[in-house]
């Protein structure tokens, strides 16, 4: 049986390179902000319940743990997906 190689050129673009920088902008975003909240999370309280939301602890621990695991997750997926595909092109 004869078997063929077929090998594909990996080649980064310049396409690639933007995403990956618009990729860790949007993570350091959203990880600053959950973490910025996390750790002040009495004015995070305070904004919102001057916002006049109901549970206004709830909601402040809702919108931080979102933020952060969120960007944590992002992070992980873009970390585990860079050495196979650079890009979001398949």
């Amino acid at each position: 049986m004869a078997t063929t190689n077929v090998s594909t050129p990996t080649t980064t673009s310049l396409a690639d390179v933007g995403v990956l920088i618009l990729r860790i902008g949007v993570g350091a975003t959203m990880l600053q902000a959950g973490l910025r909240k996390a750790l002040d999370f009495s004015t995070t309280v305070d904004f919102m319940e001057s916002g006049g939301w109901r549970l206004p602890t709830f909601a402040a621990f809702m919108v931080t743990a979102a933020e952060t695991v969120g960007a944590s997750a992002f992070y992980w997926v873009c970390l585990r997906r860079w050495p196979h595909a650079p890009s979001s092109r398949r």
